[in-house]
């Protein structure tokens, strides 16, 4: 089965990229992209994490280490773009395959098998695969993770294995922060007794909390900014309250994103990292709390933008102009492949609900689809959502099997 479904998602993901081998330019999505590339390439060459072009090379604390060293990695082997893209396609199927694992322990092999399917054509998850992006690194780390703290019987180095992927998947993107308090279902499935579980639980964000805080020790070293990641900060300012802004002045978002810009390049030339982090934050703050209504409201449009169908990146990667019957098809095709898992996930979780056996077992994947549509925020559109699918087309795959199961048992009756 594992192979079987690594291979459909292997298969679909290397025919969209396809046109990326010949032109590798493709696989960048700007701005972070290039960001990444360069860190890399800094690493590679002996000059530090940076992202600075020249010297001197001061240390970045914006982007967190798991991925850019992987890209410098790469780089040292000789290896360009096009493996970076293929590296990421592997990662993809990779996870489709842990995903039906995790999928076939929580509610049975066929479930196991519909969502390894499901998941390996989703159009979201193949559109970023071969992306010079976090996501199919992220992803892996984190349905690996998952996948080890679930391991029967109980095994304290499967736990301590879990939760140190889920510290590596926070160190490979910030919005993992609390991956380790999310997850609690995991080990209560386990079972065990309240008081194992909630040993369990405590060793797991321990290891959890000790893998990021090496980062952000090196980051208090090298920048006196005791942080994970600058990218809360900017997130904060540039795009939460940029956004409320936008709204409360009914302008275009990204006027507003660009006028602040240039205001804080202009005042932060000569402040320290953590002045910046500082400034930014307190008056995020301050724009948000004098509109805290205008704040949820935007949310809100970042949910429902997140959790919308979107065809752009993977018709950019084909090469397919907007506007035309090509693009107008993958976008129709996107919304009903989208909408069919969807309809699958909320069957899965319903006859999960129905099953006193399997109620525990729907709280895993539920409580990650939630989480990351809440930590998403105003900024979120449909790329936050990678992460996510591994847990819809879990839920998915339960929903077919139960479908199925119903279907064959109408037929012999």
């Amino acid at each position: 089965m594992l192979a079987t479904v690594f291979a459909v998602a292997f298969v679909c993901r290397a025919a969209v990229f396809i046109p990326a081998i010949a032109d590798p330019v493709r696989s960048l999505s700007p701005p972070d992209s290039p960001e990444y590339v360069t860190i890399a390439q800094n690493v590679a060459a002996g000059r530090g994490f940076s992202e600075a072009a020249s010297p001197p090379y001061r240390p970045d604390v914006r982007r967190t280490p798991v991925y850019p060293s992987l890209l410098a990695g790469i780089f040292l082997t000789g290896g360009g773009l096009r493996l970076a893209a293929f590296v990421g396609i592997v990662e993809s199927a990779a996870t489709v395959a842990v995903s039906a694992s995790i999928a076939a322990a929580l509610f049975g092999a066929g479930a196991g098998l519909f969502c390894g399917l499901l998941l390996a054509v989703d159009a979201i998850s193949v559109s970023y695969s071969g992306l010079i992006l976090t996501e199919a690194s992220f992803t892996l780390l984190l349905v690996a993770g998952v996948f080890a703290l679930l391991r029967r019987p109980q095994s304290t180095a499967a736990t301590a294995v879990g939760a140190a992927l889920l510290g590596a998947a926070t160190l490979c993107r910030p919005a993992g922060i609390l991956l380790g308090p999310a997850s609690l279902p995991v080990g209560a499935w386990r079972g065990g007794g309240r008081r194992s579980i909630a040993r369990r639980y405590v060793l797991v964000n321990v290891i959890f909390v000790a893998v990021a805080l090496l980062w952000v020790a090196r980051n208090a070293v090298v920048a006196g900014a005791p942080t994970l990641s600058s990218i809360a900060s900017v997130n904060l300012y540039f795009h939460r309250a940029a956004a409320v802004e936008a709204r409360v002045e009914g302008k275009d978002v990204d006027d507003v994103r660009a006028s602040w810009e240039k205001q804080f390049e202009s005042m932060a030339g000569r402040w320290t990292e953590p002045e910046k982090l500082e400034w930014m934050t307190r008056h995020a703050k301050e724009v948000i709390a004098q509109h805290p209504f205008i704040y949820v409201l935007t949310t809100v449009d970042g949910m429902a933008l997140m959790l919308e169908s979107d065809a752009d990146e993977l018709c950019r990667v084909l090469g397919v102009a907007e506007g035309t019957a090509a693009f107008r098809a993958a976008a129709v095709a996107s919304a009903l492949q989208l909408s069919l898992l969807y309809a699958a996930a909320i069957g899965g979780l319903a006859a999960a609900l129905r099953d006193p056996q399997r109620r525990l077992a729907a709280l895993i994947p539920l409580t990650f689809i939630a989480y990351f549509v809440l930590v998403g925020g105003p900024e979120a559109y449909s790329r936050f959502r990678v992460p996510a699918m591994p847990f819809i087309a879990i839920l998915g795959g339960a929903g077919v099997d139960a479908l199925v199961k119903a279907i064959r048992g109408r037929v012999l009756s």
